[in-house]
């Protein structure tokens, strides 16, 4: 059985969705080429932004995907099998064919109002105004990239689509057609700005100076030669020398010229080029958001998001589909049910459900929605949602979740960081499905545990605690926790020669009451280089893999400042392989 979903129908927003199978019983119908039409496409291919807009609309539409659906009372069902599902997997070749139709359907639209779907066989063509012709007796001729005047055969398939003017229905519309004359503008600004650079390249213009400057003369300069000549080759040579050598005096060192007070401001520079006119810089930009305006798009598309925060341009996007892009895309969808889906099931469905097929638009993937990964940390960590919505929303999917095993360990790990109670460790494993862990202290079901350590007395060498592996039947625990509380105290004696912890304060807890965080790479240098020697006796064992554990656990007491738990220890070992028992 078919799996179905269902969903709202959606008529078109605002648009008036037109459509025909060539040949029509009018010409008019079939499409001509208007001349407004032809100023669009000139224009598409003379103002970037034009193109960006009516690309970036195309490209939108694209990422829809569209889905045979069906009537069911006042609901849409989306069908997965059947012979609907069928002749929408045949269009255009299946989902990168129809991207690639709607896109440039949405380009087309964009710029001239209107294109065509053409088929024959298994070719697919989307075609744009201008391309298409039909003659007042029916005959279609179509203009194929390499096979121009086409006559179109009965079994081909032409549709056109448009988006029909308010007061003709036949005549195409499109929002570049009011945009013509600011189009015409921003091309008028570029043309000005382009002749005003286009003038400075005809030349430095001619310097005009009294014959009664004197200059002073270069060495292969001719001693009767005029004094311009005099000033021409000392300019000349000195520039030159400036060019190839940017940090000689002649770079910084400026020509002498000796004349009459009265004669120096006499010397004029005639230019052939027009200074810059600032105005039309921002004449031009009052052009391109009057055109943004126009275009049946949001402005931030050409304008960017400025200052807009992630929910404004989230905002933005929403407004962009419904507003803007889910009626262009209901001028398709509906010229694909009228002119493709239903003539397709005709003979297979009955003829009073022919009405009740429609093509639907799925829009999921053109949605974005502001980042709420934060939140969804926050929220599971309250337990109030599931891992998998903290994977979706942050951009995995289910199966990039650890498995049962994987979770088990992690969560061992998390709790030999903790500061908690064997008792309380134990029962939340076995909460969780983890078995085979138990608390041995059997004094703790009379009276409270407490999770400091023991105090230490530093009036020696190194004391280690007495009770070190009271509690754990395991030699290998025990000689581990030897090395953990050897690794603190290590710590500690860092701390204290830092004088970041008081000399009251047991050297194994010093890391415990540390004003400052210290790194653990400093606090722990050579803390493991005993530990080959303690733990050659065991047999069995990864010494190296032991060492990395007790690394990584007493690195978590130091970092999160938590108390150590022999117990906590014990279980790290056993879930990462070691043999203890806990």
């Amino acid at each position: 059985m078919a799996r179905t979903r269902k969903t709202s129908p959606k008529p078109p927003n605002g648009f008036i969705a037109s459509a025909v199978t060539l040949p029509t019983f009018s010409a008019a119908s079939a499409g001509q080429k208007k001349g407004w039409q032809e100023q669009a496409w000139r224009y598409y291919d003379a103002v970037p932004e034009l193109r960006y807009v009516s690309n970036w609309t195309g490209n939108a539409m694209s990422r829809v995907t569209l889905h045979a659906a069906k009537r069911v009372g006042d609901e849409l069902i989306l069908l997965k099998e059947g012979p609907a599902p069928d002749a929408m997997r045949d269009l255009y070749g299946g989902l990168q064919g129809q991207a690639q139709m709607i896109q440039q359907l949405g380009t087309d639209m964009t710029v001239s109002g209107e294109g065509y779907i053409f088929n024959r066989g298994d070719e697919w063509l989307t075609l744009a105004t201008g391309k298409v012709h039909q003659t007042a007796r029916g005959k279609v001729t179509v203009d194929l990239p390499n096979q121009p005047n086409y006559e179109k055969k009965p079994s081909d398939l032409l549709i056109r689509i448009w988006t029909p003017h308010p007061t003709d229905a036949n005549e195409a519309d499109a929002p570049t057609r009011s945009n013509l004359q600011t189009l015409a503008q921003i091309i008028g600004y570029d043309d000005h700005i382009s002749a005003q650079l286009t003038s400075r390249l005809a030349g430095a213009g001619i310097l005009m100076l009294p014959s009664e400057m004197e200059f002073a003369s270069t060495n292969t300069e001719d001693a009767d030669a005029s004094q311009a000549s005099q000033f021409l080759s000392v300019l000349g040579e000195t520039m030159q020398a400036a060019i190839n050598d940017r940090q000689g005096p002649s770079a910084f060192v400026p020509i002498v010229i000796t004349a009459p007070g009265d004669v120096i401001e006499k010397a004029t520079h005639m230019r052939f080029w027009s200074d810059l006119d600032d105005n039309v810089i921002e004449m031009r930009e009052s052009g391109i958001k009057r055109f943004a305006v126009g275009m049946d798009v949001p402005v931030e598309v050409l304008t960017g998001n400025g200052d807009s925060n992630h929910w404004n341009a989230w905002l933005s996007e929403e407004s962009a589909i419904k507003i803007h892009l889910e009626p262009r895309l209901s001028v398709i969808t509906h010229a694909l049910t009228g002119q493709y889906l239903r003539p397709s099931l005709k003979g297979v469905v009955a003829n009073n459900e022919l009405n009740d097929y429609f093509v639907i638009a799925d829009t999921a993937h053109l949605r974005t929605r502001p980042n709420r990964s934060t939140d969804a940390r926050e929220l599971r960590s309250l337990g109030a949602i599931s891992r998998e919505a903290l994977l979706r929303e942050n951009g995995f999917n289910p199966e990039d979740g650890m498995n049962d095993e994987q979770y088990q360990t992690w969560l061992l790990e998390r709790i030999a960081l903790g500061a908690v109670t064997p008792e309380m460790t134990a029962q939340a494993l076995t909460l969780l499905g983890v078995s085979g862990i138990t608390s041995n202290d059997d004094s703790s079901q009379d009276q409270p545990r407490s999770t400091m350590p023991p105090p230490v007395d530093d009036s020696g060498d190194k004391g280690i605690p007495e009770l070190i592996g009271a509690g754990l039947n395991d030699p290998l625990a025990a000689a581990c926790e030897v090395l953990v509380w050897r690794a603190l105290e290590r710590a500690g004696n860092r701390l204290r020669n830092r004088k970041q912890v008081s000399v009251e304060v047991p050297v194994s807890q010093a890391y415990l009451m540390a004003t400052a965080n210290s790194s653990p790479d400093f606090l722990l240098e050579g803390a493991w280089d005993c530990a080959i020697e303690v733990l050659a006796e065991y047999p069995n064992i990864d010494i190296a893999a032991v060492t990395q554990t007790l690394d990584f656990y007493t690195r978590g007491l130091l970092t999160m400042k938590r108390v150590h738990s022999g117990n906590n220890l014990a279980m790290l070992l056993r879930s990462w392989g070691q043999p203890v028992s806990v």
